[in-house]
């Protein structure tokens, strides 16, 4: 049977070009988004209007999972980075000068859609963009290593989540706006052309043989 060649990162690794600026960049923005993507989850169950919320995270996280797969081959990485955390940080920031203080008022589970359905998309643009920025046989290494600082940061965001407002809205938009600006720092390869020419093709001449 053939052996198992494990691709591990080592030293050389971080020497290549943008390897070490995209390889802490994305553990930075990691936590940050997955952080925040759970920090909102848990504040769905405490914000007055329960069940609408809740509704509003559904559908707010199923279009962020739907279209940033899209938005990532159309636009690109940085700019559909940057269009995800503009729309969570606007969301956020509403929430947090108008919202808290309206918890009651109809514009609320709006609010909340837009910073749930920006930080969504995020969320998935953080393993989508890892065979962009890194090579395929280290993608997956580099992503755990991303996945696993994330994690060990988001044991802490049920105890966030518990804090006085607006505290957590105040971090949740701070970090949102933060890993927004670092995602600019990324150096995203050249993107094929959407469109290809087409070639033309002459017709082969036939011959035929006598026998």
């Amino acid at each position: 049977m053939p052996k198992y060649n494990s691709k591990k990162l080592s030293v050389e690794e971080f020497k290549k070009k943008h390897f070490a600026r995209h390889f802490f960049i994305l553990i930075i923005v990691t936590i940050c988004v997955q952080s925040n993507f759970f920090l909102l989850s848990y504040l769905t169950n405490l914000f007055t209007q329960v069940y609408t919320t809740a509704v509003c995270a559904a559908i707010s996280m199923a279009t962020g999972f739907l279209f940033s797969g899209w938005l990532l081959e159309r636009v690109g990485l940085r700019v559909s980075f940057f269009i995800g955390s503009a729309v969570a940080s606007s969301g956020g920031l509403c929430l947090l000068f108008f919202g808290l203080h309206n918890q009651d008022s109809l514009i609320f589970p709006v609010l909340f859609l837009f910073s749930f359905m920006g930080i969504s998309f995020n969320y998935n643009l953080c393993f989508a963009c890892v065979v962009k920025l890194f090579e395929v046989k280290r993608a997956a290494r580099v992503l755990g290593v991303a996945s696993f600082f994330a994690r060990a940061f988001t044991a802490a965001v049920p105890l966030v989540s518990t804090l006085e407002q607006p505290v957590p809205m105040m971090l949740f938009c701070v970090t949102t706006i933060c890993s927004g600006v670092l995602t600019g720092f990324f150096i995203e390869p050249p993107r094929e052309a959407h469109k290809i020419k087409k070639k033309q093709v002459k017709p082969a001449k036939m011959s035929v043989t006598k026998v």
